[in-house]
Formats: structure tokens, sequence, C-alpha cells
């Protein structure tokens, strides 16, 4: 992967007059449909930020222009009514990537997709990311990245689907609060605090809150109300858990939390409940009760749980 381009900094030791006709060739180049200069640096820029000449994959990386010649990973689409062609999608999970991501990431302006999970980034997001408003995926998981997220998030109004698990980040999800857009939320593995209110999410389909150090009671009111798919496992939950009965949800997971009494059934089956996983409920006082609403349950696991007194009749059928 140990390749030089130069396009961005170096020009080739020709002679002036060859200088001005190689940078004309660029030019025309652009014009007729290559990749715009502010993309390819911001493109360099990663390569360089994040050790690009120790990449598991970096096929043609540095060669030529990344539309034209196809660089690994980047896939472009052609200008509406226009000549150049952008970079919508940049793939590059397990991929050894090790190093920062570069704050010129903003220069991916018109960037849909933006995969970056399973390789060894560090430290914090850049606030730039803020600004690539066309943005609809987001994959960051397993990797080091720390910090609270950048408040430029609430900037992405296209963002659908952020998947950051795996991570150190910290803080407050203060930042989804009006990132009404979402609809795939995927935050388990991390350090998250503060779990602020999600109300306004109303797109929001799943939502993974799994074992960070969320604390305190877990109030149904701040959970977005439209979702089918809900983790709230391994934090510090304190109290009764969330009466969850008016939501349409599909899939709960409820592990390892201290929630406490008997009648977790009853605060959480509805009809389309589908699927309820609370193993390792160590606080439960007896076996819960099972309620008529749970007569459409499938699945439910509760392994290596605290368990008494005789099995529900419910269960049987």
């Amino acid at each position: 992967c140990n390749k030089t381009r130069g396009l961005k900094r170096k020009l080739p030791l020709f002679s002036s007059s060859l200088v001005i006709i190689w940078l004309l060739a660029v030019t025309i180049d652009l014009s007729q449909g290559q990749t715009p200069l502010n993309e390819i640096y911001a493109l360099e820029d990663l390569y360089q930020a994040t050790l690009g000449s120790f990449w598991n994959n970096c096929d043609r990386w540095l060669i030529n222009d990344p539309c034209g010649n196809d660089w690994y990973g980047v896939q472009c689409e052609q200008e509406t009514g226009g000549n150049a062609t952008h970079v919508v999608s940049l793939l590059l999970s397990q991929n050894i990537l090790r190093g920062t991501i570069p704050y010129s990431i903003e220069g991916l302006s018109l960037l849909t997709m933006l995969s970056l999970s399973d390789n060894y980034l560090t430290d914090i997001l850049p606030p730039s990311l803020g600004k690539l408003t066309f943005l609809a995926t987001l994959k960051l998981f397993n990797n080091v990245l720390t910090g609270p997220l950048p408040s430029s998030f609430s900037e992405l109004k296209s963002l659908s689907s952020f998947e950051a698990g795996g991570n150190d980040f910290k803080g407050s999800l203060e930042v989804f609060s009006n990132t009404t857009s979402l609809k795939f939320l995927s935050l388990r593995v991390n350090s998250f605090t503060s779990l602020s209110d999600l109300s306004k999410l109303t797109d929001l389909q799943y939502l993974d809150l799994s074992y960070n150090d969320f604390s305190g009671s877990l109030v149904a009111d701040m959970l977005p109300p439209n979702i089918f798919s809900l983790d709230i496992s391994g934090n510090d939950w304190e109290g009764s858990p969330p009466n969850l009965t008016s939501f349409a949800l599909e899939t709960i997971v409820s592990s390892s939390v201290l929630f406490t009494g008997s009648d977790v059934l009853e605060l959480y089956c509805q009809p389309l409940l589908k699927s309820l996983t609370m193993t390792y409920a160590t606080e439960l006082s007896g076996f819960p009760r099972f309620p008529p609403a749970c007569s459409s349950l499938l699945k439910l696991n509760m392994k290596s749980s605290s368990l008494g007194g005789p099995f529900p009749s419910g269960l049987a059928n």
C-alpha cells in the first residue's frame, strides 16, 4: 500500500512550461467529470492521518483521480446536470486504519455513507463531521474512539443510521434530541452516562443503549415513541422497570440490570411483543406474573435469573 501520487502538494520536477501544461491538463480532467479537489484533499488527509500505507487494502489510492481510478472503498456518482463526479460513499471497515479522523473530512460534502468500523481509530470525533449534511449512514463501531459526541451532530439532518458500539464515547445523548431523521441507533458498549430526552425521534425504530454507564430511573416518556426494538441491558438502572405497555415493541432486551419487583412482564408486555430477554436479572423477587398482554410472546429468555414460586400457568400455552 505504499504509494505516492503528488497531486495535492508536490509538483513534478519539470520545467515551468511543462508545469503549466500539467496544471491545464488537471483542469481539463476535472471539467470532464473528475473529482473536485476539496474531495481529493479530504481523502488524501484521511489516508495520511490513518497510516494508509499500512492499510489492509489501499488499491489504487493516491494514483490519479479517486473516482476515475476506482480507489478502494470509494464510491462516486456523476453530478446531476454537470461534469464532475462526487464521492458519495466511503467504505473502509476492517481495513486496519490507525489514527484519527481528520478535520478535513468535511471536504466530502456530498457523502451519504461513511463506514469506518472494525479499525483502530482513536481520539475524539472532529466537529467538522456535522457539516456532512447529506450523511445518512455512519458506522464507527469497534474502534477506540472516545470523548463526548460533538455538538455538531445535531446538524446531521439526513442521518438515519448511526452505529458506534464498542468504543469509549462518554457524556450525554443530548446531541440526538433533534436528529429526527434517525431510524437506527446503536450505542452499545460505551461509557455514556446521561440519556436525555429522545421522545422527539419519532422515526427511530431500533435503539440499543446496552452496556453503558446510565444510572437512576429509566422513564418511558424519554424514549422514542415508535421503536420496534429496545436494548437497555447492562446499565445501572434503579427501581422499577419502565412502563412500556403503550409502545409497539416487538423486541425487548433487559439483561443484567437491577430492576426490582415481580410485575416486570406487566410493565413490558403489549400485543406486538414477540421476544423478551431478561437474563441475569438477579433482583427479581419471584417469577414474574404472566399477564394476558403477553399472549403474542414467542420467546422468553430468563437464563441465570433469581426466580422462585410457582411456574406461571400462562407460559404453558
